[in-house]
């Protein structure tokens, strides 16, 4: 076990909608925590906004006023640390940080959970039925902002009981012949009920009544495989001898129709309101399809990425308040092929945003490494992960909202992911002259008045 100076715990302290490695964590803490965090077995969750804790006080620093910061903070409990854009605990999640601490990280029948979640936690191949998804599925349900704390706890105890009875029966993965479709008999009479078997097939109601279906099947099939998948843990809580097992499975059934629902309806103004471009990838003959859409849909950027919303390889979205999100599709074929990532386009973003605020470029980090993941000092409002660039997001709403325009992030998309067009940009907007001056041609006009301007500039300095 990790020695810490021992502070009475009273609040557990994390970030809004937590994960399921969060969430798991505050298990473990209740569990096993006493002896190095007094008091933590009681300690209530309380969130904060935009991953800042409060006062700008360091974790540490927190933890001396009763408060343990989970999943934020950068203290010994949160992953997300970084430096220079660097993150400096990349083989870890909450879980396993807080497994170290608590001296369960040699325990052998933890091995296996704590390897699934940080799995889940850290990795885009994450089935769509397995917990650590469907706590965010049933997040995305939230019915309105008025109860969406109250939603969040509900969720947070609904996950606990099935991390809490995995831990109690071993963590042990029970074969797939054990009552083999006693999902399926669950979703079917829950259909019946709701009437969601009655819909038309080419509704929305009738597509996602036969799309979670198939989900179902699925998890089904893979519940000898992952300790957190849905039709597993449905056997799990059976043998923990839990009392609530089919209201338990029904609650996120329901979420998850409502969601296919939500996918049906968010294609349909995809198509509605979404404007389409074609982004050409250097010399390649082919490009990529962008989608520019305003929508408070939770669901546009998966929607965007199917067959039914046009194998989108990137969206921009701006919702009501003034969110940006850019994603890229990885798995997007000539995104694979052409190991495209969103590098250039962050650094892009990032000078843009500046130069509207009027931050002097000499103030920031070289063009190079603006890229970074996380944010970069003077323009926090643009947040990379992976290969999502966020202006904010349903956990951190607060930020600063950008000021770039429609037309000027559609540019930016279609620039970044072309050499000769990023060349361009970046003599426009006045970053540097590129090394390789064959990207700057006669009769671009833009380019010129830019070499006036720093020829005028150079006299004037004599």
């Amino acid at each position: 076990m990790t020695t810490r100076a021992q502070h009475s715990v009273k609040q557990l302290v994390t970030h809004l909608k937590p994960h399921g490695d969060e969430i798991i964590s505050f298990l473990a803490l209740r569990k096993k925590g006493g002896d190095v965090y007094p008091g933590v077995e009681k300690a209530p969750v309380y969130f904060i906004n935009d991953g800042k804790l409060p006062r700008g006080l360091t974790a540490e620093a927190l933890l001396k006023t009763g408060m343990l910061a989970v999943g934020v903070g950068a203290g010994d409990l949160d992953e997300h640390t970084m430096i220079d854009g660097v993150r400096v605990k990349p083989r870890d999640c909450s879980f396993t940080l807080t497994a170290k601490v608590l001296g369960l990280d040699t325990d052998p029948m933890l091995k296996p959970l704590l390897e699934e979640v940080y799995h889940c936690d850290q990795s885009d191949k994450v089935w769509p039925t397995q917990l650590p998804t469907l706590i965010k599925v049933r997040y995305s349900q939230n019915p309105d902002k008025e109860g969406e704390y109250k939603k969040m706890y509900m969720v947070i105890e609904w996950a606990t009981t099935a991390y809490d009875a995995l831990w109690e029966t071993g963590a042990e993965q029970i074969a797939t012949t054990v009552d083999p479709t006693g999902l399926s008999d669950i979703y079917e009479r829950l259909a019946v009920s709701q009437g969601w078997d009655k819909a038309p097939a080419e509704s929305h109601k009738g597509k996602a009544y036969l799309a979670t279906k198939e989900m179902v099947k699925d998890s089904e099939s893979r519940s000898d495989m992952y300790l957190t998948e849905l039709a597993h843990l449905r056997k799990v809580l059976i043998k923990s001898g839990f009392a609530g097992v089919d209201n338990w499975v029904a609650f996120v059934l329901i979420d998850m129709y409502n969601k296919n629902v939500k996918h049906w309806e968010t294609v349909d103004e995809i198509n509605t309101k979404g404007v389409f471009r074609d982004v050409q990838i250097n010399n390649h003959s082919g490009g990529l399809t962008m989608l520019y859409i305003e929508s408070d849909s939770q669901q546009v950027s998966s929607a965007a990425r199917s067959g039914s919303g046009g194998y989108v390889g990137v969206v921009i979205q701006r919702n009501s308040a003034g969110n940006t999100m850019i994603s890229l599709n990885r798995n997007d074929k000539l995104v694979r092929e052409r190991r495209l990532s969103i590098d250039t386009l962050v650094s892009m973003v990032r000078t843009a945003e500046a130069i509207k605020r009027r931050i002097p470029l000499a103030n920031l980090p070289p063009f190079e490494k603006l890229c970074v993941q996380g944010s970069v000092p003077s323009l926090e409002m643009w947040y990379r992960h992976e290969d999502m660039l966020l202006n904010g997001s349903t956990t951190t709403p607060n930020v600063a909202r950008s000021l770039l325009t429609k037309e000027e992030l559609c540019d930016i998309v279609r620039c970044s992911l072309n050499k000769v067009l990023t060349a361009n940009w970046r003599c426009e907007y006045g970053d540097r002259i590129p090394h390789n001056q064959s990207y700057v041609k006669a009769g671009n006009t833009s380019n010129i008045a830019m070499l006036e301007k720093m020829v005028d500039k150079a006299f004037a300095g004599k």
